[in-house]
């Protein structure tokens, strides 16, 4: 689970864009690259986020050309969930809670 830290007073929330970083053969995701937009400030266009999360990629040592992105709705996004990306119809995908 993702720890939250803040400290004093933060401008209203304008916008969150999510991107999902992912193998494009397998589906499996290697992370979520979130872009929070306050209020008063520019948002960045898609392929600088894209870019953003590339450059995430490549500090990462995964293999760029196996790797995809594709945007997602970040409202439908669940923290605490494990997701995939169904290649064939772009789309994430929740995956279920293995037991125990």
């Amino acid at each position: 689970m993702a720890e939250i830290i803040s400290s004093g007073v933060l401008p209203t929330k304008h916008s969150v864009q999510a991107f999902v970083v992912y193998d494009k053969t397998t589906g499996d995701v290697v992370f979520m690259h979130n872009v929070v937009v306050f209020e008063g400030a520019e948002t960045p266009a898609e392929p600088e986020i894209e870019a953003a999360a590339r450059r995430r990629l490549d500090a990462s040592g995964a293999d760029a050309l196996k790797i995809a992105v594709l945007k997602v709705d970040a409202r439908k996004v669940d923290a605490d969930a494990r997701y995939r990306v169904d290649v064939a119809k772009q789309s994430l995908v929740k995956m279920k809670r293995r037991p125990g």
